[in-house]
């Protein structure tokens, strides 16, 4: 006698008897299939439901830093998920998003959460085109600059060459601290701000490149890193169990 036992509606592939756990599925819907059929780059182990993972981008806008409530983490974190928010795609503003960078009393790593003294060796850290950006926390804040990596906008649109690519307002070291002078704050009247260069593969730059001063803020401001909080692989529900 055969018994059928069906939840939600599912594509699956019978095998003989038993169990087919239908296609695993990531939020927002970057990550590709080719990604999840593989290994898991903080675990080495197949993906799993429940295992996290976060994504990153540069801004297309500017977040401008010559208001007093630049002084405050709060300002660059409201920004960066106004702009997640504003994206044309994939549903961003579903999902909490923060600066990569540091204020005077907050660090970068300890901002989004990725500290590896305070949050564990954590999980991989995807760019907007579901391509692997660092495979987990130790490697993000390590002394190796990620090597050879496609910069995507919140939008998911490659930024190309370096004439493209802005130079985002970090405020931190290359290990994800506050930088001891050139932290996120307000320029409005003078200092400067520490800022990374994307696509350069020299040390920490992506980061901790070059520092502007106000000066220059007084004609633009500049992109920004943004990073969702953890994101989750999904089950995708029931599950249709066929029993011989």
């Amino acid at each position: 006698m055969k018994r059928w036992a069906m939840g939600l509606a599912l594509v699956v592939t019978f095998v003989g008897a038993g169990m087919v756990q239908a296609q695993l599925r990531c939020q927002l819907g970057i990550l590709t299939e080719a990604t999840l059929e593989g290994n898991n780059p903080a675990t080495g182990e197949p993906w799993q439901a429940g295992d996290q993972y976060r994504l990153v981008f540069i801004s297309s806008t500017f977040v401008n830093p010559q208001t007093n409530a630049a002084n405050d983490i709060a300002y660059w974190n409201d920004a960066v998920q106004a702009i997640a928010n504003s994206a044309t795609s994939n549903d961003l503003s579903s999902v909490a998003w923060k600066i990569i960078g540091s204020t005077s009393s907050v660090d970068a790593r300890d901002n989004t959460s990725t500290n590896p003294n305070v949050d564990g060796t954590g999980h991989a850290i995807f760019a907007m085109n579901g391509s692997v950006f660092e495979n987990n926390f130790d490697d993000l804040w390590d002394t190796v600059a990620p090597q050879n990596k496609e910069w995507f906008d919140e939008n998911g649109v490659a930024l190309g060459d370096s004439t493209a690519v802005g130079w985002p307002l970090t405020g931190s070291g290359a290990t994800g601290t506050r930088h001891s002078t050139a932290f996120l704050r307000d320029v409005s009247t003078s200092g400067n701000i520490r800022q990374g260069r994307p696509e350069f593969d020299d040390g920490r730059a992506w980061l901790d490149a070059n520092r502007v001063n106000s000066n220059w803020f007084s004609n633009a401001a500049l992109s920004v890193y943004g990073m969702s909080e953890p994101l989750t692989i999904q089950a995708p529900g029931a599950t249709l169990i066929y029993v011989q």
